[in-house]
């Protein structure tokens, strides 16, 4: 039977962009199965922030120690039979990976990146969520892993542990709907970017990262691969439901009222641990507000510019940067707050463009997949806000009761 193209075959959407000679390096094995290439169904849910949470919360303890303590992979009899064909297919895999993103995740692209960024990379990468919806691939991947056996990406980085790193400080959903290029402002003619200022960045051409039914069907599928393989390995972990659940099944307007009730209790100096990151200053509360404002200021140009789509607007790096958990977190607690100016942004219209964009998602009126898309950043802020309760001064069951308010947040 003719070499099958892994990527082609469970990606068709994507084939014509990765190319035929670069797909012969994923040639598989005589049977589409073994590769994990069942069918995919198209929904038009979105990731929630609490997809695969059993397998983040595997990834988190694995991820705890340095070095990682991994558990020896078992294979069964008719596994093995396949394994010299698998190895050889995430052998390719990973060479593929170091080639086309030789400087991403180099030391240098680390800079430019940041580490998150390159989680994203790899989470996005098609080829990556070809393999990943195998579970049985899955576990060659985390059997490499414990062996020692993982191509070198650059920089120390390998694949199991860019995907174990990516999945256990990230919600799966922002690994894969968040475009990792945020390093840019997206260059578009008809779009002025003269007021940036702490997000003063080159302009570059960018396809926004168009997050389709199809997409997010097959995101979803990887993870869900990737998690059997680990709860396979390593067992099904405790006490990550009842968050998770709660969060789902909240409405988008409970969710933005259950935030604002949160950040009315709060001042300034409490709201630092929530925003605050590795990269120090930069991520002050009113930093963060004020980068969120920068890009935001020109959100209605754009949006404009991409004909009034909410999808592709929210698609753009810079936009999903301005619009991460932390970003969103400190642009609605300066809304609560009423600050709305920063450096060269003068004018109340950042704000006024990010108070407009969650009405119009708490209405459902941005359309597919970006009222479902903005649902997800908002489940993320709410997340955020529950990790990190001890540090607010609050606890994790005063803020769960947030997600039963009753009363409209002016806003």
């Amino acid at each position: 039977m003719r070499l099958i193209l892994l990527t082609a075959l469970c990606f068709p959407l994507y084939a014509h962009a990765i190319g035929e000679a670069e797909l012969e390096t994923f040639a598989s094995i005589n049977d589409a199965p073994a590769l994990g290439c069942a069918e995919v169904k198209t929904s038009s849910a979105a990731v929630s922030a609490t997809t695969c949470a059993r397998g983040k919360a595997i990834a988190k303890n694995i991820t705890s120690t340095r070095p990682f303590i991994l558990n020896p992979v078992n294979f069964s009899d008719a596994e093995k039979l396949k394994l010299p064909e698998q190895t050889k297919a995430i052998n390719a895999l990973e060479a593929a990976l170091a080639s086309a993103y030789a400087y991403d995740l180099s030391a240098k692209g680390v800079g430019w990146h940041g580490r998150q960024s390159q989680q994203r990379i790899i989470w996005q990468d098609p080829r990556v969520q070809a393999v990943l919806r195998d579970p049985a691939m899955s576990k060659v991947i985390l059997h490499r892993a414990k062996t020692n056996a993982e191509k070198n990406l650059g920089d120390g980085n390998t694949l199991s542990s860019l995907l174990l790193y990516g999945l256990a400080t990230n919600s799966f959903s922002y690994l894969t709907t968040a475009s990792p290029n945020w390093a840019n402002a997206p260059a578009v003619p008809s779009v002025s970017w003269t007021h940036l200022s702490d997000m003063k960045v080159p302009l570059l051409s960018e396809v926004p990262l168009e997050v389709s039914s199809a997409y997010l069907a097959q995101v979803t599928a990887s993870c869900q691969g990737f998690e059997q393989a680990l709860l396979s390995v390593y067992g099904a972990p405790s006490g990550t439901s009842q968050l998770d659940e709660a969060v789902q099944q909240t409405s988008t307007a409970q969710l933005v009222e259950g935030i604002f009730d949160v950040f009315s209790t709060l001042t300034d100096v409490q709201i630092g641990p929530l925003v605050s990151g590795a990269a120090g200053n930069s991520t002050e509360y009113l930093r963060m507000n004020g980068q969120s404002l920068e890009v935001m200021n020109s959100f209605h140009q754009l949006l404009a510019a991409n004909g009034g789509d909410y999808g592709k607007t929210l698609g753009y790096g810079f936009v999903s940067h301005a619009l991460d958990a932390k970003h969103l977190a400190a642009a609605m607690f300066g809304i609560q707050k009423g600050e709305a100016l920063y450096r060269n942004v003068t004018t109340t219209t950042a704000q006024d463009n990010l108070k407009a964009l969650i009405k119009k998602a708490v209405a459902g009126e941005l359309g597919e997949p970006a009222n479902s898309l903005m649902k997800t950043r908002l489940e993320q802020v709410f997340i955020l806000i529950t990790d990190k309760a001890s540090a607010l001064g609050l606890t994790k069951p005063g803020v769960m009761a947030k997600l039963s308010t009753t009363r409209r947040q002016t806003y």
